[in-house]
């Protein structure tokens, strides 16, 4: 798999830890046990009622908030998952840099409202169901991430600041 689709693939896995509950877009599920933001005043931070619903269609459905507290112009992400039977996935991002290439990700970035380039502004942004985008292309990985799954998602922004969200989630599928 090409750098290019696991950075996708981050993405994607990422995007679905924010899922409550949905049964669709192939027979897929996922139920997420917890969501937290495990940093006090984080920059990057969401409501806890944030969600993000599948539809039949794999449009992908964000309803809730986030915010941006303070300006930024770095952010490296860096991400942490533990999925049986794949033990302790790990990388880093440099958002900026993505950024500055027209991607996949950039255009699902925009699509959701939030910054697709840097540098950031503080802000904040709610969903009320409005906003889709489409995962279709990737749901040939999706039977990658069916299990118990643990994700940690860190963000540093060059000037001492931080953002972290922890998640627990079960995803699923009916063709088991």
């Amino acid at each position: 798999m090409s750098a290019k689709h696991n950075i996708s693939l981050a993405f994607f896995v990422i995007a679905c830890a924010f899922i409550k509950t949905a049964l669709s877009c192939g027979g897929y599920s996922l139920e997420v046990k917890s969501i937290k933001n495990c940093v006090d005043n984080g920059i990057l931070r969401v409501s806890n009622d944030f969600t993000i619903e599948f539809d039949k269609k794999c449009n992908v459905i964000p309803k809730g908030c986030y915010t941006i507290a303070k300006d930024f112009d770095q952010f490296l992400l860096k991400f942490a998952l533990d999925k049986e039977p794949i033990r302790n996935v790990s990388g880093e991002i440099d958002v900026c840099k993505l950024a500055e290439k027209p991607s996949v990700i950039t255009g699902w970035l925009g699509m959701l409202g939030l910054p697709n380039k840097c540098p950031v502004k503080a802000s904040e942004k709610c969903f009320k169901g409005e906003k889709k985008f489409n995962v279709w292309l990737l749901k040939m990985f999706l039977g990658l991430v069916v299990g118990d799954i643990k994700i940690k998602v860190e963000g540093e922004y060059g000037n001492g600041d931080v953002s972290c969200i922890e998640v627990e989630a079960v995803f699923s599928s009916k063709k088991n």
